[in-house]
């Protein structure tokens, strides 16, 4: 099985064994995952290694010292070229209280090991926070809890009386379609379009809005090169109606898998289809181009195109 999906050439269709199965699918229960150190990462687009976006808080990962940008080139001395997001997360995550070995190239400097232990890592889909009068939602991924978060974070936001909303999607690979849907629904009236999918043997299929709209406030999107596929919807249906994108071009994954489960427990994940934008515009290897362009200085410790969205959405 594992043979016949790499024959594909697909790089987003792949065979899971049992063990992969459950720990891809923990990663977008949002649970306390039983074995992790604690980071959101994606694949370099320019070297293919694993790169560090995010270290989540009281995690390993923190307290060991990774950084984001850190690029990791092996887990237990495999290496990380060419392998798809989901494989090198099954490889980092594992028993509570085991080790994990891997190999860090920081800005361009000479790779170094570092041994994490395993430990029980919550990693929540949202992250929010009021921000001089915006509400700032940081989200890291679509997930099964995604849709709940986001609703309480904007109850938050109601309460604060906020003037603008800024959706940051930096580094956000994607999850599930639903929980994008919904996301895109609290920017805009019911019944607009957000995406839809067209394959060769699956029938054309549009998705709107489903009526759970926040107040109709400005809002400011935030993405970078590792943002793709869900993110990626979110992203180009906001900007087909009118709002603005800041930062740099996204990764473009415009297609769609499904997961087939197998009689033991192992799991395919296949391409069915390719997604469209509101506009019938591709993402698939063009990725969604920013109103605004802006890029991140990666020896800055300044936020610029945080401040920059953040200054457009307070015009």
């Amino acid at each position: 099985m594992r043979g016949m999906t790499k024959s594909l050439a697909d790089p987003h269709t792949s065979f899971f064994s049992p063990g992969e199965a459950q720990k891809f699918l923990e990663g977008l229960r949002g649970t306390s995952l039983p074995g992790g150190i604690g980071i959101i990462f994606g694949v370099d687009e320019k070297s293919k290694f694993a790169v560090v976006h995010e270290v989540i808080e009281n995690s390993p990962a923190l307290r060991g010292g990774l950084l984001a940008k850190d690029l990791i080139t092996a887990v237990d001395g495999v290496s990380t070229k060419g392998m798809d997001v989901d494989k090198i997360s099954s490889s980092i995550r594992g028993e509570a209280d085991s080790p994990v070995r891997l190999t860090i190239v920081r800005r361009g400097g000479q790779p170094f090991d570092v041994t994490f232990v395993r430990k029980p890592v919550r990693v929540g889909s949202v992250r929010s926070s009021v921000m001089d009068d915006i509400g700032y939602v940081r989200l890291r991924y679509f997930g099964e809890d995604t849709n709940r978060e986001i609703d309480a974070c904007f109850a938050k936001f109601d309460a604060a009386n906020v003037k603008a909303y800024v959706l940051d999607m930096r580094g956000n690979g994607g999850g599930y379609v639903h929980a994008a849907i919904h996301t895109v629904s609290k920017f805009l009236p019911q019944g607009k379009i957000v995406v839809s999918f067209t394959g060769r043997t699956y029938p054309t299929e549009i998705h709107v809005t489903n009526g759970s709209r926040a107040r109709d406030l400005p809002v400011v999107v935030l993405i970078n090169e590792y943002s793709a596929s869900a993110s990626e919807i979110v992203a180009g249906a906001l900007q087909d109606h009118g709002y603005k994108v800041v930062g740099i071009k996204s990764y473009g994954k415009g297609s769609m898998q499904e997961m087939k489960w197998l009689v033991d427990g192992s799991m395919i994940k296949i391409t069915r289809a390719r997604w469209f934008t509101p506009l019938h515009h591709p993402v698939d290897g063009v990725g969604i181009t920013p109103n605004i362009k802006v890029e991140q200085d990666e020896t800055s410790e300044e936020d610029v195109q945080l401040e920059r969205a953040l200054q457009e959405a307070g015009r």
